[in-house]
């Protein structure tokens, strides 16, 4: 029961990450095309000869730090798969292949069907987190997972915490969110600066 409890937690906290992750993405890109905006308007009358694309750096988006790797598992092979990941997919697609769900009423296959779609995509992912999610909602006893399995939900989970603490140390995070308007206007026109100043 306790292994059950820390695999629950572990992919609420993936699933947490993940949201709040695309959460900061999201604010950040509203945050680029604001500024991006207040740029252009700074710039002398003549229209420019080449698009301006302002660099992170000079935001302070990446700090002089490596890009993040992907926080999102990427397609790969599945001869690598852990046996829980196999294991997993299989119990799934039991559950849920089209074929298997003839007598169901309309409603409940398309349900099914939509969660096969997402077991399959996670399947081809390599995530564990998101066919652990579908699992749980069908009501299939959460497996034990091996170590290696672990250890691949907290790399992500590592990953989407730095990336969040990237974005939300940035100066265009802070200006973006500021409710200050003195501090706000500070944070600006040293943004400002920094752009107009170049590398």
């Amino acid at each position: 029961m306790r292994k059950s409890k820390k695999i629950r937690f572990l992919v609420h906290r993936s699933v947490t990450l993940r949201e709040e992750l695309q959460l900061c993405e999201d604010l950040l890109k509203e945050a680029e095309i604001e500024f991006d905006l207040i740029y252009r308007e700074t710039l002398p009358p003549e229209p420019p000869k080449t698009q301006i694309i302002v660099d992170p750096d000079l935001l302070g988006l990446n700090q002089n730090q490596d890009p993040p790797g992907p926080i999102m598992p990427q397609k790969r092979s599945k001869k690598n798969d852990s046996e829980d990941l196999r294991v997993l997919r299989r119990k799934i697609s039991n559950a849920t292949h089209p074929d298997k769900l003839l007598t169901s009423s309309v409603e409940n296959q398309r349900y099914k069907e939509d969660l096969f779609k997402r077991a399959n995509t996670a399947s081809n992912e390599g995530d564990i987190v998101e066919l652990l999610r579908i699992s749980e909602e069908l009501g299939i006893p959460t497996p034990t997972l091996t170590e290696e399995s672990y250890a691949v939900i907290n790399e992500r989970n590592n990953k989407a915490k730095k990336r969040i603490s990237e974005i939300k140390s940035s100066y265009l995070w802070n200006w973006h969110l500021c409710q200050n308007k003195e501090k706000k206007e500070r944070l600006k026109n040293e943004m400002l600066e920094k752009v107009s100043a170049g590398p």
